[in-house]
């Protein structure tokens, strides 16, 4: 029986760093699809583990669109809720 890891180290440019310590090069050490998004295990070099969930960029401006709204929505809200 043969054990095959998929495994690639990411340096990242756009800035995804560990949550626990901050350095921005990990390990990519499972990928999984998931429709149009792809969700990342990573492992930094001290050994801490965490996710990454990639979205295609149109899905981040329709998502950032969505919140823009819900946010007027709740600004609203506040405003005119006694």
């Amino acid at each position: 029986m043969t054990l095959t890891l998929d495994i690639e180290l990411a340096v990242a440019p756009d800035g995804i760093a560990c949550p626990e310590c901050g350095v921005t090069r990990s390990l990519v050490t499972d990928s999984r699809q998931f429709g149009d998004r792809r969700r990342r295990r990573r492992m930094c070099p001290k050994g801490h583990r965490f996710s990454t969930l990639e979205l295609p960029v149109e899905t981040l401006e329709q998502l950032e669109r969505e919140l823009a709204e819900l946010r007027g929505w709740r600004e609203l809200l506040l405003r005119n809720v006694p």
